[in-house]
């Protein structure tokens, strides 16, 4: 699979972060853009499932 690079996302961070991120991308063996992908996108899943489990939990209430 390609992955077209074809957008670009700016973030503004504390040093330390960015120190951080960069090091556990190298421990991973990763450069620091897949890292950054991986990490948002296990973010964006937690956020996916909570929100399903809080529209479950909204039709309970109103049944």
């Amino acid at each position: 699979m390609t992955i077209e690079m074809d957008a670009m996302l700016c973030l503004k961070l504390e040093s330390e972060l960015k120190d951080f991120l960069e090091e556990m991308a190298d421990s991973k063996d990763m450069s620091l853009s897949a890292y950054c992908r991986y990490v948002l996108g296990i973010g964006l899943d937690e956020l996916y499932r909570r929100n399903v489990n809080m529209r479950k939990l909204e039709k309970q209430f109103i049944k």
